[in-house]
C-alpha cells in the first residue's frame, strides 16, 4: 500500500531490472491518487496491469470508493489506454472486477493519515477533484442463502462483461 511516488522510489533503489509494477487504478484511488497521475509515475515501471473503475464521491467524513466496471467510474479509460500504451509497450491491461462495495475514505478525520507520512498536498488535491466529480452509487449485497454465492459470481461476472463490452466498443 504505497502511493506511486513512493513505489517509483523503491524500484529504482532496487533496480528496474529486477522490481517492476502491477499497476492497478483502483488501488491507487484507495491510495488517494488520482489514477492518470498514478499511471504517469508507474507506467515506465509497467509489467503487468489489473485494471478498473472507480467511482468516488464526497461525504462528511472525506470521501467514499467504490470499484465498478470500467467505463462506469470516473477514469477515462480512452485517454488511460491510450497513455498506457504510450508508457507500457506491449503490455495488456488485464480486467480486474471486485466490485459492489463501498470503502470509507476519512481522510478529514487525523487519525487516518496514519499510513500515509509521505502524502503530498497536489496529489491529494488532484483526488479531491477527483471525488467531487464523482457520484453516490448502491452497493452490491447478495441475499442471504444457498444463492448468496450464485449471486455473487453473476454480480462480478456481470462487471466484467460490461467492462470487456466499454473497452471493445470505446477502444
Amino acid at each position: 500500500d504505497m502511493q506511486s511516488h513512493e513505489l517509483k522510489a523503491l524500484i529504482e533503489e532496487a533496480g528496474k531490472s529486477y522490481v517492476g509494477v502491477n499497476i492497478d487504478p483502483g488501488n491507487a484511488v484507495w491510495a488517494l491518487e488520482e489514477p492518470m497521475r498514478h499511471l504517469e509515475v508507474l507506467g515506465p515501471y509497467t509489467i503487468c496491469s489489473s485494471v478498473r473503475d472507480s467511482m468516488v464521491w464526497e461525504d462528511a467524513d472525506g470521501a467514499v470508493v467504490q470499484w465498478t466496471a470500467i467505463g462506469e467510474g470516473l477514469t477515462d479509460y480512452a485517454a488511460y489506454a491510450k497513455r498506457f500504451a504510450e508508457l507500457a509497450p506491449g503490455v495488456p491491461l488485464q480486467v480486474e472486477t471486485i466490485s459492489g462495495f463501498a470503502k470509507p475514505l476519512n481522510y478529514l478525520k487525523p487519525e487516518f493519515w496514519g499510513p500515509f507520512p509521505k502524502a503530498r498536498a497536489e496529489e491529494l488535491a488532484a483526488w479531491v477533484a477527483m471525488a467531487k466529480r464523482g457520484h453516490k452509487l448502491d452497493t452490491f449485497k447478495a441475499p442471504d442463502g444457498p444463492e448468496k454465492k450464485n449471486a455473487e459470481i453473476a454480480y462480478q461476472k456481470a462487471e466484467l462483461e460490461r467492462s470487456l463490452k466499454w473497452l471493445k466498443e470505446s477502444g
